[in-house]
């Protein structure tokens, strides 16, 4: 039997080679399984403690390699390339062979996919800063791409949900202009993540509850009302499905006023119309079929002026007929009543100023005929002074302006003339008078 001496140098020797099988362990990777076989050394050895500070270096080493691995991770995940790979150098400094090769290669290969994956991500927000529908389901779909395994897949799916809120605010642009099939398109182009799903859904009930209430009937309507009404009250599009459902039920009111003003119209006369206009008038200016009330009560209007003013212009048609001064001014007083802003005040307003330039002509063409023979006698000064009494703005003006210019002309040449022939006698009586002296 051995002593407690003679065996103490025999359980350092085995305590060695059980560190240095830990330290193999350690080295590919298993730092449980190194500490674990360094554990195996009985506390009672004197040189237990060597195996405390083996074992504490073990771990500070793994603990600065797993800080220093984690460092570049959140670097990649926050796409700071730069920064990512001087994190990763730094387990080649590591003195673990597992760090320093293994997980610096697999390290390396993944920012090296992670920065790929980030140029693709990219271009996927590029499409979306274009905007548009097209160019944003490019981009989702693009950004669909990138691997759950990549660092940068929990930026995409976060892009391609804001991307998805963006093509569900168009959808519901669309739906507000009442495009209701190319919102439902739309909303198929949504992710179906669990962020839009909801919203998708409801936008969806509503856009079909638009076909009916399309119709335009008080059936339709009640039917998209039904429809609203399945989005309940914890569902995210609920605050405007209760809109819609309060704007339809006043509609439903709009669309009885206006089916029955329709058939009091329909009479055709005066006080039929007035009543149809007077029960329109009563649908308030925010209702949704106001501006249907306004337009109809726009036609009816003009309707009732058709019917009161067309006697008026009737009966000046008729003395205008005549063909005389008298009746021409007859006619101009009866088109006169028709006022200004009524339907009919522009055809009024065309006959009245025919019948005036009837007259104007009436009055002002004996003057320019009988100063056409005044100057045709040679009395041109009295010619020009006659056509000069036709005043701006008459039908004849104009051509009394172009016979006063040519009148003047001939005038100006005959007193050239005469001038002419006057200077010529005095001169040869001057040379009269020299040659008898």
């Amino acid at each position: 039997t051995l002593s407690l001496h003679d065996a103490l140098p025999i359980l350092e020797r085995w305590s060695e080679k059980i560190l240095a099988l830990g330290e193999l362990a350690f080295q590919e990777g298993d730092i449980e399984k190194a500490i674990a076989i360094a554990r195996q050394v009985p506390s009672s050895v004197p040189s237990y403690s060597m195996v405390e500070r083996r074992v504490e270096q073990w771990e500070t080493i793994w603990n600065r390699a797993e800080e220093t691995y984690k460092k570049a991770e959140e670097n990649v995940r926050k796409e700071r390339w730069h920064d990512a790979y001087i994190e990763a150098t730094r387990l080649l400094s590591v003195p673990n062979s597992y760090w320093e090769n293994t997980k610096y290669v697999e390290l390396s290969d993944r920012i090296r996919q992670a920065r790929e994956d980030g140029k693709k991500l990219n271009e996927a927000r590029d499409l979306g800063d274009k905007g548009g529908f097209e160019n944003l389901v490019d981009g989702i779909k693009l950004a669909g791409e990138i691997d759950k395994k990549s660092y940068i897949y929990q930026a995409a799916q976060k892009y391609v949900a804001e991307l998805g809120e963006e093509i569900l605010d168009l959808a519901i642009a669309k739906l507000d202009e009442g495009e209701w099939q190319e919102s439902i398109r739309m909303v198929g182009n949504v992710p179906p993540t669990e962020s839009l799903k909801k919203r998708a859904e409801d936008l969806v009930v509503l856009a079909r509850a638009h076909s009916p209430a399309e119709l335009g009937t008080v059936g339709g309507i009640k039917d998209a009302i039904r429809r609203a009404k399945e989005i309940s009250s914890t569902r995210p599009l609920y605050p405007r499905a209760q809109r819609l459902i309060n704007r339809w039920e006043r509609e439903i009111g709009d669309v009885t006023a206006l089916e029955k003003s329709e058939r009091l119209a329909s009479g055709g006369e005066v006080s039929d119309l007035r009543a149809a206009i007077a029960l329109l008038q009563t649908i308030p200016a925010s209702n949704p079929r106001a501006l249907e009330a306004k337009s109809s009560i726009a036609r009816w209007t003009n309707q009732i002026e058709e019917i009161e003013d067309a006697p008026l212009l009737e009966k000046a048609d008729r003395l205008a007929s005549f063909g005389d001064v008298d009746s021409l001014q007859g006619a101009i007083a009866a088109a006169s009543q028709v006022r200004q802003g009524r339907i009919l005040y522009a055809d009024a307003q065309k006959r009245i100023q025919n019948w005036s330039e009837r007259i104007e002509r009436y009055q002002d063409q004996p003057l320019l005929d009988k100063a056409r023979q005044l100057a045709f006698s040679g009395k041109l000064d009295e010619a020009i002074a006659m056509v000069e009494t036709i005043k701006p703005g008459r039908i004849l003006y104009n051509e009394a302006r172009t016979k006063i210019r040519t009148w003047s002309g001939e005038l100006e040449a005959e007193r050239t003339l005469e001038n002419a022939r006057l200077a010529a006698r005095r001169s040869e009586e001057h040379t009269s008078e020299l040659q008898s002296h």
